[in-house]
């Protein structure tokens, strides 16, 4: 009885630390994508010829300019970030329940890492400190919500690809993380569009 009793702790023990060998895993993944992500952008940032960079200026000072505009129109900002982030949320959401393939899911991570690198480098170069300070301001609180949104649902995204594909498509489906996702995105769109520009107005302009 002793026998039996052991080895079912023990089976309970080995079980415990395979689930959190697992979960190290994900999360490793997912920092690799995101910092690796970002590692990229910047150097493609370094990259760019004087032309692009400049381009890329200009349409930072017109969105400096659109901020600094007592015409701004926080409505349609807040619906347009609404419906873009409500998208993205949904679709990674979606990636285990229309595709067995963890690569979705890794592109995201990396496209969302690269993009704020590569914005981050394009502002300290050309800004210096300034630019930092337009980074923690501009983009930051909103990217910094939006990260973590990414991280949750690409976590429960690549659990399912890679360690739970074999289960009914029916119990893939998650719906309390979906809502999640969408009040996530709301509060992202709010903060994008009446934080950030009061925020900006009142330290930079």
């Amino acid at each position: 009885m002793i026998y039996f009793r052991n080895r079912y702790i023990k089976a309970n023990i080995n079980r415990l630390f395979s689930k959190i060998n697992r979960e190290k895993k994900l999360v490793y993944i997912i920092i690799f994508c995101l910092i690796g992500g970002a590692v990229l952008g910047s150097l493609f940032a370094g990259r760019l010829d004087t032309a692009n960079k400049n381009e890329l200026i200009s349409s930072f000072d017109s969105i400096i300019d659109g901020i600094r505009s007592p015409n701004l129109v926080k409505k349609d900002a807040f619906i347009k970030g609404l419906i873009k982030y409500g998208l993205s949320s949904i679709a990674l959401w979606s990636m285990p329940l229309i595709t067995r393939s963890p690569l979705p899911s890794a592109a995201v991570l990396l496209y969302k890492g690269a993009s704020l690198g590569f914005t981050t480098s394009i502002l300290v170069g050309e800004y210096g400190l300034l630019g930092i300070g337009y980074a923690m301001i501009l983009y930051f609180p909103q990217n910094l919500i939006l990260t973590f949104l990414y991280f949750i649902i690409a976590y429960y995204s690549l659990n399912i690809i890679l360690y739970l594909k074999k289960r009914p498509i029916a119990e893939n489906i998650n719906i309390p993380l979906l809502l999640f996702g969408i009040v996530l995105a709301f509060i992202v769109s709010l903060t994008e569009a009446y934080i950030v520009p009061t925020l900006a107005n009142i330290l930079f302009f």
